[in-house]
């Protein structure tokens, strides 16, 4: 898998949610204008509530633009081949439990989404995450099993790092 590749498929989902979002706004702004006001109706409340939902949703469109153009900036200093150990622009080829295998991203922004990459799903993850903090500094061929519940662990293989 190609780390650049991958990265401008994030950016383009982070600009595809960013313009699901402005659609809705565009919705929650005409229901506004719909709404009665405070001279039709004193107890309507529905303009002020839409109001709070559209600045909700001007943040949420400002933190993917914030977050599409970090992974710009980073992507410009990605450097391609191999990494040797888990950080940031590792790419984790994982197995879990020793029953399923799961790809990870590291990156610096737009965590959580999950990609379709050439027919695998690829997980992005947070240097801030729990996993990241268990994985980080490791290398290809170490196994972590980590406490994520009372009595209940789990088990990470990596297989290997691009």
């Amino acid at each position: 898998m190609d780390k650049h590749a991958i990265l401008e498929l994030v950016v383009l989902k982070l600009q595809d949610q960013m313009t699901a979002t402005t659609q809705g706004l565009d919705r929650v702004r005409q229901g506004a204008i719909d709404a009665p006001g405070a001279m039709q109706s004193k107890s309507d409340t529905t303009k002020v509530e839409l109001g709070r939902v559209a600045d909700q949703l001007l943040e949420v469109i400002d933190q993917r633009r914030r977050e599409a153009d970090a992974l710009r900036e980073f992507a410009a200093g990605l450097k391609s081949g191999i990494c040797t150990a888990v950080g940031v622009g590792a790419l984790a080829y994982i197995e879990i439990d020793g029953t399923e295998e799961q790809t990870f991203f590291f990156l610096p922004a737009a965590a959580g989404m999950q990609l379709e990459v050439d027919g695998a799903p690829v997980q992005i993850v947070s240097m801030d995450a729990p996993i990241t903090k268990n994985l980080l500094g490791r290398r290809a061929g170490d196994t972590i099993t980590v406490p994520i519940s009372r009595g209940v662990t789990r088990t990470y293989y990596i297989i290997s790092l691009i």
